[in-house]
């Protein structure tokens, strides 16, 4: 066996490792529509008065409008 065949034989057997892994061990769980979420802040943008570091770590429930893609919703 070569190094080609051994890298291409390694990468299978992990790419087969990670997909095992998620399907039993699913990290994100889709929202239905109509239910409520809190929004997390640590990546929005804020006003230049306030100071990252005493802003609210989760905004207000919001309900699910749409749901855009398998991670993006519309609230």
């Amino acid at each position: 066996m070569n190094i080609e065949e051994a890298r291409k034989a390694a990468q299978e057997a992990q790419r087969k490792a990670q997909e095992s892994w998620i399907k039993e061990h699913p990290w994100h769980m889709p929202f239905a529509k109509g239910s409520k979420v809190w929004l997390e802040g640590t990546n929005l943008r804020l006003p230049a008065n306030v100071t990252p570091k005493l802003s609210p770590r989760w905004h207000r429930p919001f309900k699910v409008a749409a749901q855009i893609s398998k991670v993006t919703y519309k609230l």
